[in-house]
């Protein structure tokens, strides 16, 4: 492999592991999908158009989260036309509470992926019946032949669970 295919392969790499960061960061400062769709779109090609001007040894995420918030400001610009419009600086301290919150919003997500293993199977199969399908709880408990109010109380109970673990977790700094 030459080169420049290596360097287009890190890249690229670096991009797709970005993707779901930079999308956040552009639903926390646009308010409708279909326009955080356009301004990824946007920011992607913007990105892919400069790979040259990255440098392999700095960070990738804060360039590709500058660009993003330039592409934010061009879709604010042609939007003023529309009734919600946001000025720069409004963007700018929206774009740095952002920042600070992704570092704790990531150890939060960590935190909760490591409670869910520590889950009995039955509470985690069933936070994924209601959470991870458009399952009710009515549905949920005609499935598994349980009262409706059992469901809810299970449910509740395996959530304070997982919040108590996490707020252990985060604070013991045990993130796995």
């Amino acid at each position: 492999m030459n080169r420049k295919s290596a360097e287009n392969t890190e890249f690229v790499q670096l991009l797709t592991k970005h993707q779901r960061a930079l999308y956040l960061y552009i639903v926390a400062l646009v308010p409708n999908l279909a326009d955080v769709d356009d301004v990824l779109q946007a920011t992607n090609t913007v990105l892919w158009s400069k790979a040259d001007e990255f440098k392999a040894q700095s960070d990738f995420g804060a360039w590709a989260r500058r660009v993003a918030h330039f592409q934010v400001l061009a879709f604010w610009r042609r939007a003023r036309g529309r009734r919600l419009v946001f000025d720069s600086d409004l963007l700018d301290l929206m774009a740095v509470e952002w920042e600070e919150a992704a570092g704790s919003l990531e150890s939060r997500r960590q935190a909760l992926n490591g409670c869910l293993k520590r889950l009995r199977d039955g509470d985690r199969q069933l936070l994924a019946r209601r959470y991870g399908s458009d399952s009710t709880v009515a549905e949920i408990a005609e499935q598994v032949s349980r009262p409706v109010k059992s469901i809810y109380r299970s449910l509740e109970r395996t959530r304070m669970t997982l919040l108590e673990c996490i707020r252990r977790s985060l604070a013991l700094g045990d993130i796995s």
